[in-house]
């Protein structure tokens, strides 16, 4: 039962990243086929306004081991698809327009936001296939 608790957070994990980088890429083909708008602007903020409680509302799931808690954090931590961390990427490698320094931070800003929200899918995905037990020293790793 470990080793397949394992194999299960390990494919549930990699299958949150990829859902998350490729909903940020769905979306950021979608913004290119116009320009930003007020709207986009507004979805935005809620984006943003909304992932506390999205966040918490995943990590309580998972302590439950609810697999409703994985959907949930992929939206919350990839902010309903805003292509942040791809854009970041983005601007790292393509635009020539900034400094090497400006472009060195916006690279190491995506890949850092990848490592970190790579981290929490991990943090969720164990848990809620009990890969890792959900005790009182694991909640509190989430709390501020």
């Amino acid at each position: 039962e470990g080793q397949f608790g394992i194999y299960l957070a390990s494919v549930m994990w990699m299958t949150m990243v990829i859902t998350g980088l490729g909903l940020e890429v769905l979306v950021w083909l979608s913004f290119l086929q116009g320009s930003w708008t007020q709207e986009m602007e507004t979805n935005w903020r809620v984006a943003q306004f909304l992932f506390p409680i999205l966040v918490s509302t995943a990590i309580g799931l998972a302590l439950t081991h609810n697999f409703l808690a994985m959907p949930i954090a992929v939206f919350a931590m990839w902010k309903f698809g805003f292509p942040e961390t791809i854009l970041y990427i983005y601007a790292g490698l393509y635009h020539k327009h900034h400094s090497y320094l400006h472009r060195a931070m916006d690279l190491m800003n995506g890949v850092g936001t990848i490592f970190h929200h790579s981290a929490a899918a991990l943090y969720v995905a164990a848990i809620v296939t009990e890969a890792y037990p959900a005790t009182r020293d694991v909640a509190q790793v989430a709390l501020p």
